[in-house]
């Protein structure tokens, strides 16, 4: 939930550098993923640094009982070793969303989830290693998708006009446009886990078998969004590449489309 509330790295990141490489501008196509990396890769020290803090917050909104605490605490201590894998992937996908690119998102996926579950396996079945055994393994997923988002990344700026000008990627202005674009997406993101966070807090003061019954549900929501997330995630790349080519006609005709797939009118669009 604390990642997702930085879900702004993904969403920003797909429609900035999807209106760039529409444009056919290809070095602020480079910046698209160099400023949100350092942006993130910041963020992740920040909650990297704030363990303790994090440890205790959680302690408190939640009250879980005093066995469900101990394990709450040693998984969080190592998950949030990974934080800034776990952002940088969030930029590095939308990124490639943007391009547009769907295969390389679609590989990342898979084989950081891949990689997560043979992990669990061994970590936990294998060596017996619980709940901090579940955490290792994310973390040693995150970094391991990371270098291959980097490796794919790598391989689309192989085939991408422009060069690299550090100097405009790191200008204060630039930065705050950024931040600017993001700060509604996080608005939005922030009211949206406030309600899971509030329906997972009032499930952990009723004991484990709720919490764990609630989080079983969440999984299940959580499959529904994913669905409709393939929805978003081709407007933001479509309506943001024909915003950077100035095509309000094919704004119009990716928002209908994607509107009219999302609410199940299947019927075959027309550009």
């Amino acid at each position: 939930m604390l990642y997702f509330i930085f879900g702004f790295l993904r969403m920003g990141t797909t429609g900035l550098t999807a209106q760039a490489f529409g444009g056919g501008d290809g070095e602020e196509t480079r910046a698209g993923l160099a400023r949100p990396l350092m942006l993130a890769l910041a963020l992740g020290l920040v909650l990297l640094l704030s363990g303790r803090l994090v440890v205790q917050a959680t302690g408190w909104l939640f009250e879980p009982s005093p066995a469900v605490a101990a394990e709450l605490e040693v998984y969080l201590r190592v998950r949030l070793l990974g934080a800034p894998a776990g952002l940088a992937n969030m930029v590095l996908l939308g990124w490639l969303l943007g391009l547009p690119n769907a295969r390389g998102p679609m590989t990342l996926l898979i084989v950081t989830n891949a990689l997560n579950i043979i992990l669990d396996l061994i970590l936990v079945l294998g060596f017996g290693l619980a709940v901090g055994g579940v955490a290792a393994a994310t973390v040693c997923a995150e970094y391991g998708g990371m270098a291959l988002g980097l490796w794919l990344a790598a391989r689309a700026l192989r085939d991408l006009g422009g060069r690299w000008h550090w100097a405009a990627i790191a200008r204060a202005e630039a930065f705050r446009r950024l931040i600017a674009v993001n700060r509604d997406i996080f608005l939005r993101s922030l009211c949206l886990q406030t309600a899971f966070v509030g329906f997972t807090a009032i499930g952990s003061r009723q004991g484990e078998v709720i919490l764990a019954a609630n989080a079983i549900l969440l999984n299940f929501q959580m499959f529904a969004a994913f669905g409709l997330d393939g929805f978003a995630h081709a407007a933001e790349a479509m309506v943001g590449r024909n915003v950077g080519a100035r095509s309000p006609g094919g704004v119009r005709a990716a928002v209908r489309a994607n509107l009219g797939w999302s609410i199940g009118h299947l019927e075959e669009p027309r550009f």
